[in-house]
C-alpha cells in the first residue's frame, strides 16, 4: 500500500456507474485507491466514518431516497466527520446545486458523463491539497519537536514521550537518540 496513495470513496445511486468512474480513476489516477462504494446515503455515511478517506466522489441526487449528497455532507458535518476532500460528479446541473457546493468546499463539480480530463483535472487539485496538508503537518511536528529541543537546552531537561507516560530525563544522562 502506498502512502502516498489518496483513499477514496465513491457515493453514486446508480450502481453501474460507480464501475464507469473506477475506470476513469484507473486510467487517470493510478494513486487514487478506491477503499469503499456505496450507492446508497445510508450506507456511504458508514463507510465514510469508517475508512476516514481523503476523497469523496460524490452524486447529488439520491432520488429512491428522496435525499441529496449534501444531506449526507450536512450530517457528517453534525458528527464532525467532514474531514475529506470532496468531488461532485452529477447529472444535475441547476444552478442551486452549484451554490450548495461552495458551502462545502467542493474541489470541483463534474458533470454527466464523466470527461476523464476534467477528472485528471480535479485529482491534481486534491493532490495539491493533500500534498499541501501533509507539508503543513510535517512543519507542525518539527517545530514541536524544535520548540521541546528549545526548552530542553534551556532547562537541562528533557521530556521523552512513551506509550504509557512520559519521563523527563536529564539530557546529560542521554548517551545515543
Amino acid at each position: 500500500m502506498n502512502e502516498t496513495s489518496i483513499k477514496t470513496v465513491i457515493v453514486e445511486d446508480m450502481v453501474s456507474y460507480i464501475d464507469t468512474i473506477e475506470i476513469l480513476l484507473q486510467e487517470v489516477a493510478p494513486d487514487v485507491r478506491v477503499t469503499g462504494k456505496a450507492s446508497t446515503l445510508l450506507e456511504a455515511e458508514k463507510l465514510i466514518i469508517a475508512l476516514q478517506p481523503d476523497l469523496v466522489l460524490l452524486d447529488i441526487q439520491f432520488e429512491r431516497e428522496g435525499r441529496t449528497g449534501y444531506d449526507l455532507l450536512e450530517e457528517l458535518e453534525k458528527l464532525k466527520q467532514l474531514k475529506f476532500q470532496i468531488i461532485i460528479i452529477t447529472g444535475h446541473t441547476e444552478s442551486e446545486y452549484y451554490a450548495r457546493a461552495y458551502d462545502f468546499n467542493v474541489i470541483h463539480f463534474l458533470k454527466k458523463p464523466l470527461n476523464k480530463h476534467k477528472l485528471s483535472d480535479a485529482i491534481d487539485r486534491v493532490r495539491n491539497n493533500l500534498t499541501g496538508q501533509r507539508m503543513q503537518l510535517l512543519n507542525d511536528l518539527l517545530n514541536r519537536d524544535y520548540q521541546a529541543f528549545r526548552a530542553a537546552s534551556r532547562t537541562g531537561k528533557l521530556s521523552i514521550e512513551g506509550t504509557r507516560y512520559n519521563e523527563v530525563v536529564d539530557i546529560g544522562d542521554i548517551a545515543w537518540i
